[in-house]
């Protein structure tokens, strides 16, 4: 099994129902970066960003994962703004920081999402997938959760632990 996990939440608000999610199936002292906590700028063509910004920092730690998780609630079908701009900076690791987007290759990414539908909107691990496969990166696969249901053990929770 996996220990040094690296989650990365997406999400709009703080304590929010992903990290409630990501909590219930990782456990309390999982290390979580909320990116509404974090300064990480949008991505430019420039490669010139605020001193404030701690995408470099983030992507550090990712470096120190033996797992990352990107975990998102579903919003308008597809993963949270902040994810996405997230994502996008990852252009930074194969133009102005490439070593470090080299270090990646053989990591192990999975995702882990949420919202109050029945199921995944179709497509929704595509951009994930195909970032991992450019990457580099071993996309372990994804959870999805329908939190209209009770959070408790179950065959469907465990199934992430099986990917990993």
């Amino acid at each position: 099994m996996i220990k040094n996990i690296l989650v990365i939440n997406g999400s709009a608000r703080s304590n929010n129902n992903t990290s409630q999610l990501v909590k219930h199936l990782l456990g309390n002292d999982i290390n979580i970066i909320e990116l509404i906590e974090s300064k990480v700028y949008h991505y430019n063509y420039k490669g010139v960003y605020n001193a404030d910004d701690s995408f470099q920092d983030i992507v550090d730690q990712m470096l120190d994962a033996q797992l990352i998780v990107l975990a998102t609630p579903v919003y308008w079908y597809t993963m949270s703004g902040h994810m996405k701009a997230f994502l996008d900076r990852w252009t930074d690791l194969v133009s102005t920081h490439k070593e470090k987007g080299r270090a990646l290759k053989g990591k192990k990414i999975a995702v882990i999402s949420q919202s109050t539908s029945d199921a995944m909107p179709e497509g929704f691990e595509i951009p994930f997938k195909l970032t991992a496969e450019y990457m580099d990166m071993i996309y372990v696969g994804s959870l999805f959760w329908d939190m209209r249901r009770e959070l408790k053990d179950s065959e469907e929770l465990k199934k992430i632990t099986n990917l990993w």
